[in-house]
């Protein structure tokens, strides 16, 4: 998703981070390097009721292998 300022937003979701059950944070890209979001943007028990709550029009890419082991998918 874009902002009015241009700034890509990006949703990853991970599966049993750290700190959490399986949620989705945002990641701003207005900053080298790319900033999370101070809040989480999601909680859900599956993947599938995690995806229901992203914003339509996104498009999804796997984790790349350097990618932290929590993160399934990346939408942007």
């Amino acid at each position: 998703m874009v902002t009015e300022d241009s700034e890509l937003l990006v949703y990853a979701i991970y599966k049993h981070p750290t700190d959490y059950p399986d949620v989705c944070r945002i990641w701003h890209t207005d900053s080298m390097p790319p900033r999370p979001d101070k809040n989480l943007f999601a909680q859900g028990k599956t993947l599938k009721e995690i995806r229901a709550k992203l914003p339509p029009g996104l498009t999804c890419r796997p984790r790349w292998k350097n990618d932290d082991p929590a993160i399934l998918e990346i939408w942007f």
